[in-house]
């Protein structure tokens, strides 16, 4: 009756450390899942991070896109008008020259007269 006591109580001990091994390991294995699960969250914050920062990014090159343009058909503007100022000008200069011209040949007429 002592043996089989002793082997129930071993058998006990044996049993209670088995299940002792068992729940730490769970415990481990659920601690490791809320690792990879904080983890996963935390690439899920960077990603979602790293995505707005690219958005502005190209929001802004968009922005630099389109002042780029402006600046592009406002230079373009400022040729036209310049190149309109100097046709002004020069027909300006034809129409005095030509003036001038008739003027002499009236005065050539005259002083040939």
């Amino acid at each position: 009756a002592i043996e089989a006591e002793a082997e129930a109580d071993r058998v006990a001990a044996i049993e209670a450390e088995v299940e002792a091994e068992r729940v730490a390991a769970e415990t481990a294995e659920n601690e490791a899942t809320k690792v990879r699960e904080e983890q996963h969250a935390a690439a899920l914050k960077v990603q979602t991070a790293v995505r707005a920062y690219l958005g502005r990014m190209r929001g802004q090159e968009m922005r630099d896109a389109k002042v780029a343009e402006v600046k592009r058909l406002e230079d373009e503007e400022a040729v036209r008008v310049a190149q309109a100022e100097a046709e002004r000008k020069a027909a300006e200069e034809a129409a005095s020259a030509h003036k001038l011209a008739i003027e002499a040949e009236a005065e050539a007429d005259r002083v040939a007269a």
